[in-house]
């Protein structure tokens, strides 16, 4: 695989549900229906995450190929694991669109990192994502839409690629954070 090509990505420490697993398993069989060319990286470990065990006793991993293995072509889909920062850059130097999906909870480094870098990025509209979304330029859909999730990443991996253009976050730079940390807790500069 190499950049250029329609490779979609998915990441989170561990595969589970609080980080939307489940509703991108359940998206990607129309995707790749839609984009025979497509491949999806799926990054991710078997542990417990934020949320709770699959049911009897599999990993969310067991449990989502279960529900819809059957309609996905294998030979496309890339289970990693959890990998280093070396593999994880080599991952996100060649997709095209990043899946990023939360529940309401805490924003992952994943996302910021996969839209600051100008990749493509399809989100759910929950309130962590709909903080940086629109400075960002990240498509979102509601967080039970599946059928719009669908539609987005088919949509980015169908448009023409283009070159990177890495953005800027003001409100997330360092110094500037730091500061507003030191405000907040009343301590000197």
């Amino acid at each position: 695989m190499k950049a250029g090509e329609e490779i979609l990505t998915y990441v989170a420490r561990n595969l589970d549900p609080v980080r939307g697993f489940h509703i991108f398993m359940r998206a990607l069989p129309e995707v790749l229906r839609q984009r025979p060319k497509a491949h999806a990286i799926v990054v991710g470990g078997d542990g417990v995450g934020y949320g709770h065990a699959a049911p009897g006793g599999k990993t969310w991993k067991e449990h989502m190929l279960a529900e819809v293995g059957d309609q996905l072509d294998m030979k496309r889909v890339h289970f990693v694991g959890q990998i280093g920062a070396e593999a994880y850059l080599q991952v996100a130097q060649v997709r095209k669109v990043h899946a990023y999906w939360t529940t309401p909870f805490v924003l992952s480094w994943s996302f910021l990192e996969a839209a600051l870098s100008g990749v493509a990025v399809v989100a759910s509209d929950t309130p962590p994502v709909r903080e940086f979304s629109e400075a960002l330029g990240v498509k979102t859909a509601q967080f039970f839409d599946v059928a719009g999730f669908q539609k987005a990443m088919v949509s980015n991996l169908a448009a023409k690629a283009r070159p990177l253009q890495p953005k800027t976050l003001p409100a997330i730079e360092l110094r500037r954070s730091l500061k507003r940390q030191r405000q907040i807790l009343g301590v000197s500069a």
